[in-house]
């Protein structure tokens, strides 16, 4: 293996952004590089974005839109474009995933306990999709279907 460069890595934090250089290398192959501190790195394309930032970025938009949670956060990193209303609008939808994942887990658990099979215990299936809000039941079943027209056939 030998060295070939460096390469920047951008870590975005509530504090201004990071620039880390990371080292490429040449394994074999001469297109063959290889980045050995993204081992250290978590998952991330182009940019890492640190668990506070992204607390914010879930927290924000409660109270806020997206607009002004993106700009607040430009703020707040001195970086005006660090994060998109799409990147945001992502962070949350992932972060609301896990969280629902991890509700699940116990009720699951309390479900097949054996000690409470006389209990009449009814828990709403994780997999049922959710009525959107303010539509009445008719019109889900309308758009629905309209949806899976446009669709067409999935093959």
């Amino acid at each position: 293996m030998t060295a070939d460069g460096h390469e920047p890595v951008t870590v975005a934090s509530r504090d201004p952004i990071l620039t880390l250089s990371r080292q490429v290398c040449q394994q074999g192959d001469p297109a063959t590089h290889v980045l050995p501190g993204n081992a250290v790195l978590p998952l991330h394309h182009g940019i890492i974005i640190t668990r506070g930032l992204q607390e914010w970025a879930c927290l924000l938009p409660q109270e806020l839109p997206f607009v002004s949670v993106t700009r607040l956060l430009g703020w707040q990193t001195h970086e005006a474009q660090i994060l998109g209303e799409t990147t945001v609008r992502s962070l949350v939808r992932s972060h609301g995933q896990l969280i629902r994942h991890a509700e699940q887990a116990p009720l699951t658990a309390l479900a097949t306990r054996d000690d409470l099979a006389t209990l009449d215990v009814r828990l709403v299936p994780h997999e049922q999709q959710r009525r959107r809000a303010g539509w009445p039941k008719e019109l889900n079943t309308a758009v629905d279907a309209a949806l899976a027209l446009s669709a067409g056939p999935s093959s």
